[in-house]
């Protein structure tokens, strides 16, 4: 699962690139993503990021916001606000530390993830990706660049 970050109002932008299934022969007619074209069409939100569940709680708890549910908007002075901690967070390891995570390999368990850190494991044979100090650093720095661009375009910010 992700979290999807977006400001308000941004538009959408088709990127098109070359289908999977494009061989020296040609394209694939009975393709399903491209239906023999050749080429796959996307639709993106421009003005967005998408962070994985544990990194969206990472970045979320490092800047003093609700961690429990994924979803949630920041307007007007509260952007402002939010922009002052991420400030603070990327230029304190301390504020960063309690969010960090080491990776995880392992066998058999039952369970889910809370506030962004494996409990345990719903499945057999699992990686649980860590997150660094520098990833951590990197997505919320990420995050200030739409919270910058709301900011400035005097609208919110939202994620789901």
């Amino acid at each position: 699962m992700s979290v999807t970050f977006t400001v308000q109002g941004s538009p959408m932008l088709t990127t098109t690139e070359v289908c999977y299934c494009v061989e020296p022969t040609g394209a694939n007619p009975e393709c399903q993503f491209c239906e023999g074209s050749g080429e796959e069409k996307h639709s993106v939100v421009r003005d967005s990021h998408n962070f994985g569940n544990s990194n969206a709680r990472a970045v979320l708890g490092a800047l003093g916001l609700d961690t429990e549910e994924l979803y949630g908007s920041l307007s007007g002075s509260d952007i402002a606000t939010v922009r002052q901690r991420a400030m603070v967070a990327l230029n304190s390891s301390k504020r960063r530390a309690p969010h960090l995570r080491e990776s995880v390999t392992g066998g058999t368990g039952g369970g889910h993830e809370a506030n962004g850190n494996v409990t345990h494991i719903n499945f057999t044979n699992y990686v649980a990706m860590g997150l660094n100090d520098e990833g951590l650093m990197t997505r919320i720095d990420m995050l200030d660049s739409l919270l910058e661009i709301a900011q400035d375009r005097s609208v919110a910010i939202t994620w789901s």
